[in-house]
């Protein structure tokens, strides 16, 4: 498991940072790449990060439909949108409910390099320099991050 969410949900997590090692799949360059090894390091790229944005969207259904029950519990109505959310989720909160897990709100931010760390061979450029540059780059894209642009997973408390 490249990034263990649901182990460490089903451990009891409820605020996750998930740190890439890569930028948003959208932000790499498709020229970047020339060779074969270039192309199945992209190509696993991809689907992990497919991989992961299926975990973030149960995250986000399930912190929709928790929030429409605490809502209606409230006496106030959902929105059709969380109607939806909470249809597609209802099997995941029924489960954690039937296996003695208390569903919960999840917070997840998602930190990603703005661009390619040192190019297909970048992350496994052991030389002290490089390391203290990625380092760096790491502490820098941090600070400027945004959770909105990110698609962090952040309950809906109203």
């Amino acid at each position: 498991m490249n990034t263990p969410l649901k182990a460490a949900i089903d451990a009891g997590a409820d605020l996750l940072h998930v740190v890439y090692v890569e930028p948003q799949v959208a932000q790499i360059p498709f020229n970047r790449f020339q060779g074969t090894l270039e192309a199945i390091i992209r190509t696993l790229s991809v689907a992990n990060a497919a991989n992961i944005a299926a975990d973030l969207e149960t995250a986000r259904r399930v912190n929709s439909s928790l929030a429409v029950i605490e809502n209606l519990a409230r006496g106030q109505p959902p929105a059709a949108l969380e109607v939806r959310d909470f249809v597609r989720a209802a099997g995941q909160v029924y489960n954690q409910e039937v296996k003695s897990k208390r569903p919960r709100q999840l917070t997840i931010h998602r930190y990603h390099p703005r661009d390619v760390l040192g190019g297909p061979y970048g992350l496994v450029n052991f030389d002290i320099s490089a390391i203290r540059q990625m380092i760096e780059r790491g502490y820098a894209d941090t600070r400027r991050h945004d959770c909105v642009a990110r698609g962090c997973i952040v309950p809906d408390l109203r």
